[in-house]
């Protein structure tokens, strides 16, 4: 199974369209989508897509995702007060686009030291060469999502989960579990 980690839709900075996102993430053999608009959460039911609640939340040190998101953390903009939401409701946090400042990225290692997930890859990261001091991070758990704005993006950074996930309670463990590889493909047009 593969998940997509990071995308845009129509309601912040993304043209996809809610309406046929499910159908381009079939295409692409996505299993597992997470939407991580811009401080909402947007909620999408699909039948043959799990759609994960998420958000993008922009605090105090930079952007935040949120999987498994609870009403009311897309407000939290003190990163601390945004951890411990998190962790008090089984939702996983990860530093967005580290390093890459230009578009508020967790940048300093004091602030990454705060995260147990650190997106490692990501389609819109402009410092590139910055990308393999994070592998010297010790203890984090490194994800990839495209930051998908548009359809071809979708699914050019993912992840393929272990085990099957049919629920958003299974796909939280699979991460918490690192039960995950990081999956890159070709960008592609739609």
């Amino acid at each position: 199974m593969r998940a997509e980690l990071h995308m845009h839709s129509e309601k912040s900075d993304g043209r996809i369209k809610l309406s046929i996102v499910e159908k381009v993430c079939v295409k692409k053999g996505i299993s597992v989508a997470c939407i991580t608009d811009h401080d909402r959460i947007t909620v999408v039911k699909g039948k043959k897509v799990l759609f994960v609640r998420s958000v993008e939340v922009s605090t105090d040190v930079g952007h935040v995702l949120v999987y498994g998101a609870v009403d009311g953390v897309e407000k939290k903009k003190n990163v601390v007060e945004l951890l411990d939401v998190c962790r008090d409701n089984d939702c996983v946090a990860a530093a967005a686009h580290p390093f890459d400042i230009s578009r508020s990225g967790v940048a300093s290692a004091k602030c990454l030291s705060l995260f147990n997930f650190v997106e490692l890859l990501n389609l819109r990261h402009r410092a590139p060469f910055l990308q393999p001091l994070l592998l010297l991070l010790k203890n984090k758990v490194f994800l990839a999502g495209s930051d998908a704005h548009s359809y071809g993006e979708i699914g050019v950074f993912s992840i393929r989960l272990d085990y099957p996930v049919e629920s958003e309670d299974d796909f939280i463990s699979c991460l918490k579990r690192q039960d995950f590889s990081i999956e890159v493909f070709k960008c592609s047009s739609f």
